[in-house]
């Protein structure tokens, strides 16, 4: 399961920037920002979003290995 503390290295990752995932998860980039230094908590129902974007993030790597 994904943590708070795992949100800036997903993001790095998966070479995105703050912009990008804000608009994936539909916050804004200082939510993101305040997610990622831990100054705002992130709701179980945003890291469930987050885990699916990743999920989503991971087929599509693996699509275009094949």
């Amino acid at each position: 399961m994904i943590e708070q503390k795992d949100i800036r290295e997903i993001r790095k990752k998966y070479g995105l920037t703050q912009e990008q995932l804000a608009k994936m998860l539909h916050v804004a980039v200082n939510t993101v920002k305040r997610y990622e230094s831990c100054t705002r908590k992130i709701s179980n129902s945003m890291l469930d979003l987050l885990s699916y974007k990743v999920k989503e993030l991971q087929k599509e790597q693996k699509a275009a290995i094949l």
